[in-house]
């Protein structure tokens, strides 16, 4: 019976401190990442089961998707960018292991999802009946680390205005 209370109480613990690690880690990522802005391809704005949501799919990733071939996407996994002046990223080049950035570039990871190239996250979940608000979605705000690790924070509109809904 001790023995079980004790394995109870490490395992807990163990699950906490991953939790809480994972919980700092992004919290620093928002204090310190670089905000950045990517365009928003067509989307899905529901979800039966999941509730009111928007699938995410961004105007960089169908450009990757259509110019270069999947051994390459496969391959590479990290890209080189830059910001416009309004904090739009442009894609620069893949980048290569310990390559030097020039000023002003940044690199942002991406993963393939069934083929799909996807930047931080492909969903944003929102408050159900609040899906006319999100429709004018034209960007994905995202915090980028020097690493090229991101979360996307929010949605923004055409004039790159946080979609912020109060009641």
């Amino acid at each position: 019976m001790v023995q079980q209370r004790l394995f109870l109480f490490i395992t807990t613990l163990f699950l906490l401190t991953i939790i809480n690690g994972v919980i700092y880690y992004n919290e620093k990522v928002l204090e310190t990442g670089t905000p950045l802005l990517l365009e928003l391809a067509p989307y899905d704005p529901r979800a039966l089961l999941q509730g009111d949501y928007m699938r995410l799919n961004y105007k960089l990733a169908v450009q990757l998707q259509r110019d270069y071939p999947s051994a390459t996407l496969q391959k590479y996994q990290k890209i080189i960018i830059t910001l416009d002046e309004q904090g739009v990223a442009q894609f620069v080049d893949f980048y290569q292991a310990n390559q030097t950035l020039s000023i002003g570039q940044h690199i942002l990871d991406y993963t393939l999802k069934k083929k799909r190239i996807v930047f931080a996250t492909d969903s944003f979940f929102f408050q159900e009946g609040h899906a006319k608000h999100y429709e004018q979605a034209h960007y994905g705000e995202l915090r980028v680390t020097s690493s090229g690790k991101s979360i996307l924070i929010g949605l923004r509109d055409k004039n790159a205005m946080l979609i912020n809904i109060k009641e």
